[in-house]
């Protein structure tokens, strides 16, 4: 995934965005919150949103590619644009 620029940034974009929501739980709320358990549900929050996005993207080859997004919001039916990505001799 680290082998082009958007893949990178999608990582790195996750990991800062774990620290900054570990910093945001240990820093604010009450002292009675600030259990292990509770810091780690917080930190893995924006990892449960962005990980399927990047699991989509890395099964479409759209980090290298940049085809399914021009293609199945061009296309109406998916079928035949399915079926034509399929038979192509590139895929």
């Amino acid at each position: 995934m680290v082998d082009t620029r958007a893949g990178l940034w999608m990582l790195l974009g996750i990991a800062g965005l774990t620290v900054v929501t570990a910093l945001i739980s240990v820093l604010t709320g009450h002292a009675e919150d600030h259990t292990l358990r509770q810091i780690l549900s917080n930190c893995v929050q924006p990892a449960v949103v962005l990980l399927p996005v990047m699991g989509v993207l890395l099964v479409s080859s759209e980090w290298s590619q940049r085809t399914a997004l021009i293609t199945f919001t061009l296309v109406p039916r998916r079928g035949g644009a399915s079926s034509g990505r399929r038979s192509s001799p590139g895929s």
